[in-house]
């Protein structure tokens, strides 16, 4: 009888330890996203499952990194592009993304949209978002820049499912 209490208690304790690792993942280290939408299209799909490390992990935000941000005012999470940095001017005209006056070559699968917006300057914690498929993305053209604190990590690949496995590269 000793011996069943013993065995008992000690797989509580492996499960317990073991629920409490796949929380301290899940809050400190990476998020499981699914992608719901199509404004990623066509390096994310709608389904695809992610894997994506917390920002304090990936170290700095670079421009083309994939991650999970927050709308302000809005519930959930979106996964976007970040095309624009702090201090930087940016801009758009007819389908072509400019930084500080000068055009950027983007050179990641992209729905062009012609529908452009006038240059905006970015403050010092601020990050310009936009989704590949740009015609349909509610992005920052939309809800304006998003604050460093509203980034809650950077996407590093899609796992399932197995046939659109791949990594997805930093910026």
């Amino acid at each position: 009888m000793n011996t069943v209490w013993h065995i008992v208690a000690r797989l509580a304790c492996e499960a317990a330890t073991g629920v409490l690792l796949a929380l301290l993942l899940r809050f400190f280290v990476c998020m499981l996203v699914r992608v719901k939408g199509k404004s990623m299209m066509d390096t994310l799909h709608n389904g695809d499952f992610m894997l994506a490390l917390r920002y304090g992990l990936f170290g700095r935000i670079r421009r083309f990194d994939v991650v999970i941000c927050r709308y302000p005012g809005r519930k959930g999470h979106f996964v976007k592009r970040v095309v624009g940095l702090p201090g930087e001017r940016i801009s758009m005209e007819e389908g072509a993304l400019y930084i500080n006056g000068a055009e950027v070559t983007e050179d990641f699968p992209l729905r062009r949209s012609l529908r452009g917006f006038d240059e905006r300057t970015l403050g010092p914690d601020e990050y310009f978002v936009m989704g590949d498929n740009r015609p349909c993305s509610s992005d920052s053209r939309r809800v304006g820049p998003i604050h460093r604190r509203a980034i809650l990590a950077r996407v590093c690949c899609v796992f399932l499912p197995l046939r659109r496995r791949q990594r997805i590269r930093r910026g």
